[in-house]
């Protein structure tokens, strides 16, 4: 499907205007991937999108931008090749991650496919199957970091994969190491941000973080500064409802954007409020602990903060944050429906209703960029 969609359009990828003008920003929603993909971020360290938030995102994701080029070298005669792999490596880390969560939760055989299929449908999921960015290798490192925070006895290397493609998992440093005591913990922290600036100042992004004062001053124009709380309170709540289903949007030229929500999403405070009895019901297991504590991160983040909500664009975190909900909606059901056909019957339904609606917007931006961005 990929390599369909991306020989007929460069809108998820590589966005040009009719002028031939490479659209690098907010084609579609707020993604940056006309700048993702022109700059190659994801081969060169320095690239000009690994700022501040991923200073070592072309050191992580490098492995598969190389598996990528080597790939697209042989497939030479396919016209945007290299994009075309790269995304399916993307989307193949995505069903890793499925994996990995499921194996966290740990559900038996069952089970764990009727949670990649109640994943897979998800908007996030599906939304971010066909569009190239960042966030996607940003959120297969937060999930190897919790994963193998369970599998590892040593330090916890997964955690520098994390804080590098996106800053803000720094939050995970409870997952560093297993020591108990203190100081020892204390100091396997100081060892990993030792490496970590280590890591920084060999690939040549030390400047990023002597700059900070002025970088962050320029990052704040994303923040909810001038947004009031009303406004952020619309916004938050509508986008744990569109991390499932699919958001209302329209065109505005040669943009796809979302229509600015006017009311309260009472569906996405009935998830987050699932979501916590989700986390109350299963506080025994790690998995649902980290999970709402990224719940709670994300409160902060998206609410709080307000990141995103001044130029409507919480839609482009969805990845990123939806997992938690996921999985403490998921071992919810598991916990209050006991029988097992009402359950199997629950969790397919519920994934084909969000499937259903999620494919008929998909369907809406792909004939949107078939016929405003396309290919020859």
């Amino acid at each position: 499907m990929i390599t369909m969609l991306y020989l007929r359009t460069d809108l998820f990828f590589w966005p040009h205007d009719e002028a031939g003008n490479l659209v690098e920003y907010d084609a579609l929603y707020t993604t940056d991937s006309g700048d993702v993909y022109e700059s190659d971020c994801f081969f060169y360290i320095v690239a000009s999108p690994n700022d501040l938030r991923q200073p070592l995102f072309g050191l992580f994701a490098l492995p598969f931008a190389f598996a990528a080029r080597i790939i697209s070298k042989i497939l030479c005669f396919i016209p945007n090749s290299y994009a075309i792999v790269l995304q399916i490596i993307q989307v193949g880390l995505i069903a890793v991650t499925e994996v990995m969560l499921s194996r966290l939760m740990e559900l038996k055989k069952q089970d764990r496919i009727l949670f990649w299929l109640f994943t897979s449908c998800s908007f996030s999921y599906m939304l971010f199957s066909l569009v190239m960015e960042q966030y996607i290798i940003a959120y297969f490192y937060v999930i190897l970091t919790v994963y193998m925070a369970k599998e590892s006895e040593k330090l916890n290397f997964a955690y520098f994969g994390a804080v590098s493609t996106l800053l803000t998992s720094g939050v995970l440093f409870p997952l560093v190491s297993k020591e108990k005591q203190i100081k020892r913990w204390i100091a396997d922290l100081l060892k990993a941000f030792l490496i970590y600036m280590a890591l920084v100042t060999v690939c040549g992004q030390l400047p990023q973080f002597m700059d900070i004062r002025r970088q962050m001053t320029s990052l704040m124009q994303f923040s909810g500064e001038s947004v009031s709380w009303r406004e952020k309170t619309i916004q938050f709540t509508n986008h744990i409802q569109n991390m499932f289903w699919a958001p209302g949007a329209n065109s505005e030229g040669i943009f796809y954007h979302l229509n600015v929500a006017t009311h309260i999403s009472w569906i996405g405070i009935g998830l987050f409020i699932l979501s916590v009895i989700g986390f109350v019901l299963n506080r025994e297991k790690q998995i649902a602990r980290v999970a709402f504590g990224w719940v709670v991160f994300s409160v902060v983040i998206l609410y709080i903060v307000g990141w995103g909500t001044a130029e409507n664009g919480l839609i482009l975190y969805a990845l990123y944050f939806a997992w938690a909900y996921i999985v403490l909606l998921y071992l919810m059901i598991g916990k209050i429906i006991k029988e097992k056909w009402t359950r199997i019957g629950v969790i397919v339904v519920a994934s084909l209703i969000c499937f259903c609606a999620n494919s008929r917007e998909l369907w809406n931006i792909v004939c949107w960029g078939l016929a405003n961005y396309p290919i020859g």
